[in-house]
């Protein structure tokens, strides 16, 4: 049997799901709103904001092209 670990942080007492880490990106998603969802980068062991809007671009074409091709395939 296949298990996956579920990973959970708060952030502004909401909690937050990991849905996926690409390259230096962390997406996750709250859990009680699916519309609610955050990238985050990693900056040594902590996550931070991302620094503007060409960031949030290239972060959103990262996770697209990623499930892009899975569709695709």
């Amino acid at each position: 049997m296949n298990e996956e670990t579920l990973e959970l942080m708060k952030i502004n007492d909401k909690t937050y799901m990991i849905i996926d880490k690409i390259d230096i990106y962390t997406y996750v998603v709250n859990e009680d709103d699916f519309k609610d969802m955050l990238i985050l980068k990693d900056a040594g062991e902590d996550l931070v904001n991302l620094d503007n809007e060409a960031e949030a671009n290239k972060a959103l074409e990262l996770f697209g092209r990623k499930y892009l091709e899975k569709k695709e395939a």
